[in-house]
């Protein structure tokens, strides 16, 4: 039986988890977050009203054999919200076999959020390959990005929100030899009602989060929609959960279209179907349990999920994922800090008129920094499992995959508040 498909119109996230070089290079781009700035008062939030830092990197080991870097975040506040942000990371690799130059832009822009919250964001990128834990990349080969996406909400109105609405698009480019696979990517996620309590506690109510994914040149690809009543955060002193549960199924349709428009002309538009024909309708639970504790030296969380989602070649998959967490700031002065993340996961996925398989994966993340001085930190990277992600080869890698990387960095960072 098909069901009615769900029609989105906007005019302006697939996600993909980041390589050891990727990490090492945004985690010299963190800025304070805009919220934590205004939350402090009105003065501070006058005097940091641009925040940027810039950092320059060299590296070796790891896959691509060693590589310079060098990337830039910049943000301004606005009604709160910052009303620019953005980030530049570039990497020259020399010696690395799948193209000597990545690199990765994003970027955020939201006018006001005061009784009306407007907000649009995205990402280019180039030369960038999957990370260990991916699961919507073609084969592990480098891969060309972009993503944009509006959101639209009233509110807040002092502590609700009401109808909030987003919609992104993104085109995702892979290649294997003379094999190109180009994917196109539709998300929707939606709210009626939002309450915020400042004092540790927000529910979200009648929420829809759709996805789709087509990889070829017709419409028919893989889609996935959950309904969530209530989706829950909660603190209380040093420790914080988030919670939400509902149905997800694989039938229907996507549709979407965007525009943009300079001086009165339009410079760019796209229209989209992604289309589950051809797939069986599944229906199950759906839900996500994320528990962390924030301590001064200490910080863990552990999260268990299970939802569908769409694969990269235009099919569905149910996953089961556990993750966690843990970072420790060691030493008087805490300069070195040690985290470590481990993943597993357990996936069905279901292939257009051909059955269905079942794989599972594992592995984990170790990452060890030590602050030099203010402007100078050294740090090392590994990392190991059983993927289709682990290992870098010429020929497709099957499902299973056993592997890892190390790679060690030395950074250079400046940071400065402008008033």
């Amino acid at each position: 039986m098909r069901t009615a498909g769900l029609i989105l119109l906007a005019t302006t996230s697939i996600a993909h988890a980041a390589p050891p070089e990727v990490v090492l290079g945004d985690a010299q781009l963190q800025l304070r977050p805009w919220s934590e700035v205004l939350a402090e008062g009105n003065e501070v939030a006058t005097q940091e009203w641009i925040r940027y830092v810039g950092f320059a990197q060299l590296t070796g080991g790891g896959r691509a054999g060693g590589d310079a870097g060098a990337g830039a975040a910049v943000a301004v506040g606005g009604l709160d919200c910052e009303l620019v942000a953005g980030t530049v990371h570039g990497r020259f690799r020399p010696l690395a076999d799948d193209g000597e130059v990545m690199g990765q832009v994003s970027y955020s822009v939201c006018p006001f959020a005061v009784l009306l919250t407007l907000k649009f964001d995205g990402r280019r990128g180039a030369g960038i390959a999957p990370g260990l834990d991916a699961r919507r990349s073609l084969w592990n080969r480098a891969y060309t990005d972009v993503y944009d996406r509006m959101l639209l909400a009233f509110g807040p109105f002092g502590k609700h929100t009401v109808f909030s609405f987003a919609l992104g698009h993104g085109t995702t480019t892979q290649s294997d030899g003379l094999t190109t696979r180009t994917t196109k990517n539709l998300d929707m996620e939606f709210f009626a009602y939002r309450y915020v309590d400042p004092r540790g506690f927000s529910a979200e109510l009648l929420a829809l989060e759709t996805q789709g994914i087509k990889a070829g040149t017709d419409n028919k690809g893989g889609v996935s929609s959950s309904f969530m009543p209530v989706r829950l955060h909660v603190e209380h002193g040093d420790t914080y959960a988030n919670a939400k549960a509902g149905w997800g199924s694989t039938a229907g349709y996507i549709k979407g279209s965007g525009s943009t428009m300079v001086n009165g002309e339009t410079v760019s538009q796209w229209e989209e179907t992604i289309d589950s024909e051809g797939l069986p309708d599944v229906s199950e639970w759906v839900g996500e349990l994320e528990v962390g504790v924030r301590r001064d030296r200490f910080t863990t969380r552990g999260r268990v999920a299970r939802g569908f989602y769409p694969t990269f070649d235009g099919n569905v998959a149910l996953e089961s994922r556990v993750t966690g967490n843990v970072t420790y700031a060691a030493g008087r002065t805490r300069r070195t800090t040690f985290s470590l993340t481990p993943f597993a996961t357990r996936t069905r996925t279901w292939v257009r008129e051909a059955g269905s398989s079942r794989d599972l994966s594992a592995g984990a993340q170790l990452h060890v920094g030590r602050e030099l001085s203010k402007q100078l930190r050294i740090d090392a990277i590994g990392e190991a499992g059983v993927s289709p992600y682990a290992r870098s080869e010429s020929e497709r890698l099957p499902t299973g995959n056993l592997g890892g990387q190390l790679m060690v960095a030395i950074s250079g960072r400046v940071t400065e508040l402008r008033r």
